[in-house]
């Protein structure tokens, strides 16, 4: 199935959006991916004709996968036909051809980033999804969240409890949650943007928390210029500790404030902020704007991708799998922050 849904990516791609692949489906199964054997009927091949697009039938691993050309005959044609009849050869090959030597160039790509430490994986995968980010800002921003501040140079560890079972250590930041992992660099990719997108404008975080959150991003936007944080957490919904934490926190540009009610409220609260158009239009006023370092926020998700990464590179580095080998990971997703 990894295989077709790669072959369905790369169709979408050459198709530039004109006629996209969920627009057809089965018509009894509403899938896209029929078995072998199926057979559309003359209204959803008229109805596909109408469009103005033909259609090709791709076998790939003993399924066929609709996908459409604009130089095949017409689909009136395949009203009624076994699909298996009509494969086209050509067209499987060509696509298998390129998306295989795609895999190989993936895997050559693993190989390097095994070679490499977290802060130099990080960097790699990072600068492809932070395009309008120059590589040095790229590697301000990683070196700044990673090179200090975490107990372990490895930064996030891969550790060995028996043969084939394996645990990812994600408490080496300096809240010791693995929120460190993101929220160590989002001020430091906030601040960067905002100097593109927004020069001069102050950036307000909100933040609700049932407790990991709070302290983390508190830590990670503490003293950082042209930022203010603002933390609501429900009263009686966090340990003592973390309340701790969070109550005491240093900083010139920190605030936290308990409300009563659980999580869901606090997130709520800050959802209505959020969309409250006439607080953004008074912050605007004074050159400010809101940001969220909940997990919404993109610059939280991206540095996260990173570490399900570098496990598999340590794995590979020690010998324990091989390039392109496939591994399972479980996941303690809590409030699915992770």
């Amino acid at each position: 199935m990894e295989l077709v849904n790669q072959i369905i990516e790369k169709l979408e791609e050459r198709l530039e959006g004109r006629f996209p692949l969920h627009d057809v489906v089965h018509p009894e199964t509403g899938e896209i991916i029929v078995q072998k054997g199926s057979r559309i009927d003359s209204q959803s091949a008229i109805a596909i004709e109408n469009k103005g697009i033909n259609r090709v039938i791709i076998e790939v691993e003993g399924k066929n996968v609709v996908v459409f050309s604009n130089n095949m005959v017409s689909p009136k044609e395949y009203a009624g036909v076994d699909l298996y009849d009509i494969t086209h050869e050509k067209v499987r090959k060509n696509i298998l051809d390129e998306i295989l030597e795609e895999a190989a160039g993936d895997v050559d790509e693993i190989k390097k980033l095994a070679g490499l430490d977290y802060i130099g994986r990080a960097k790699s995968i990072l600068s492809l999804f932070l395009t309008d980010f120059s590589e040095a800002e790229v590697d301000s921003c990683v070196r700044g969240a990673y090179e200090t501040g975490f107990s372990s140079e490895k930064v996030a560890p891969v550790e060995t409890i028996e043969n084939g079972v394996h645990i990812l250590e994600l408490f080496k930041g300096p809240t010791c949650a693995f929120k460190d992992m993101a929220l160590q660099i989002l001020p430091r990719l906030l601040t960067v943007s905002s100097g593109k997108a927004a020069p001069g404008t102050k950036i307000v975080i909100l933040v609700a928390t049932s407790g990991d959150t709070g302290k983390a991003a508190l830590e990670g936007f503490k003293d950082v210029e042209n930022t203010q944080i603002l933390v609501f957490y429900p009263s009686d919904g966090v340990s003592p500790m973390q309340k701790l934490q969070m109550c005491t926190q240093e900083g010139n540009n920190v605030a936290v404030s308990a409300i009563e009610g659980n999580f869901d409220d606090a997130q709520s609260g800050v959802k209505r902020i959020f969309t409250d158009k006439a607080i953004s239009a008074k912050l605007a006023e004074n050159s400010m704007a809101f940001s969220s370092a909940n997990s919404i926020n993109w610059g939280r998700l991206c540095p996260q991708i990173v570490y399900y990464f570098s496990a598999y590179c340590d794995l590979l580095a020690k010998g324990e799998i091989k390039a392109g080998d496939e591994i399972n990971v479980v996941v303690p997703t809590g409030n699915f922050g992770n």
